[in-house]
């Protein structure tokens, strides 16, 4: 579980070309939507008056941070009736009816048209993840999720709705609300499950970090790590006195079946070691020494020989980077002591 960091220029810009494209685009269906409503009974005065708050909180909805959209979801519990909040989602079945409201929803906040290919040129889900460069799954950080497009062929992450878009349409295309990841994270695991930024961490929060470390147990002795028999079990060890942090890191684990699918991956730790033991300290400052044009510095030899970056910050570009940090750490091999 990594942080997706951006700079304030980013920042800046996808939030510039995103509130764009919501203006030019999307904000006069509302606007018409609203003006076309039939106020005919109480429930339709309701449903007016939903669509007028959503208009009037747009920013806050396409802008605002994972904290304030929790906030919106709790302003809209306490102050609409459940028949609203009910016609608000998708209908629980696969061929239940959506309600009027639900599909009106779906109009302006139209998630759909944001993933299209064809929009390129303008603003898209292609767009929005080349320019904040994730390049591996920050749920997991086990997998690719590169973006490329060409006139015939595409391929980008997938974009998990941290608030579910089933749930809470009106949140289908808040910026801050899509979190890139890979199909495994996304589709295989969390689908439609409830998350909240009080009962999951958000990668655009915050992240595992050393709060949250992986460790391994030894199935046998010492030399059997560097075996091919040998059988390790990892597992995270917790290094936070944070009850509330401790909670989301294990729901998080849970739902994305992180100790499992890491089990799978015991060789990276073997492996780490091993290099640990064959790369000695006088063999990276030869290769530093003979390659002055390949290698900088110490830390460019470590990213090679460990196949891992090195600082937290740059864990997106490479996959399986916090296992190895982590392991690195507990074995205290050189460079991450």
């Amino acid at each position: 579980m990594i942080k997706i960091e951006l700079g304030n220029q980013i920042k800046n810009e996808i939030e510039e070309l995103h509130l764009k494209f919501f203006n030019d685009k999307q904000l006069p269906k509302l606007d018409k939507l609203i003006k076309d409503k039939k106020l005919k009974n109480d429930q339709s005065a309701e449903e007016h008056r939903f669509l007028r708050f959503l208009r009037k909180i747009r920013y806050q909805i396409l802008l605002g941070t994972p904290q304030q959209h929790q906030k919106i979801i709790l302003h809209i519990h306490k102050n609409y009736s459940l028949q609203l909040r009910k016609d608000i989602k998708k209908g629980k079945t696969k061929h239940s009816k959506a309600s009027v409201l639900n599909n009106e929803l779906k109009i302006v906040f139209n998630y759909n048209m944001f993933i299209r290919a064809d929009n390129t040129d303008v603003w898209c889900a292609y767009e929005l993840l080349n320019k904040i460069s994730i390049q591996v799954c920050p749920y997991c950080n086990r997998q690719y999720i590169t973006t490329l497009y060409t006139e015939r062929q595409k391929t980008r992450a997938q974009l998990d709705h941290f608030f579910d878009k089933a749930t809470y349409p009106y949140l289908a295309i808040s910026l801050y609300n899509l979190v890139p990841s890979c199909a495994v994270c996304n589709s295989s695991l969390k689908g439609q499950k409830k998350f909240f930024v009080n009962t999951h961490i958000h990668p655009y929060i915050d992240s595992f970090g050393d709060n949250y470390r992986f460790t391994f147990d030894l199935a046998d002795n010492i030399e059997s790590l560097i075996t091919k028999t040998g059988k390790i079990n990892i597992r995270f060890r917790s290094d936070t006195k944070d009850p509330n942090f401790e909670r989301k890191a294990k729901n998080n684990i849970k739902v994305f079946l992180l100790e499992q699918l890491y089990n799978e991956h015991s060789t990276i730790v073997k492996e780490t070691l091993q290099k640990h033991i064959w790369y000695s300290d006088e063999y990276a400052g030869s290769l530093l020494k003979s390659y002055p044009g390949v290698f900088n510095n110490k830390d460019e030899v470590l990213r090679m020989v460990f196949n891992s970056e090195l600082e937290e910050g740059d864990f997106n570009h490479r996959p399986f980077s916090k296992l190895i940090t982590d392991i690195a750490k507990e074995l205290q091999i050189r460079g991450w002591i």
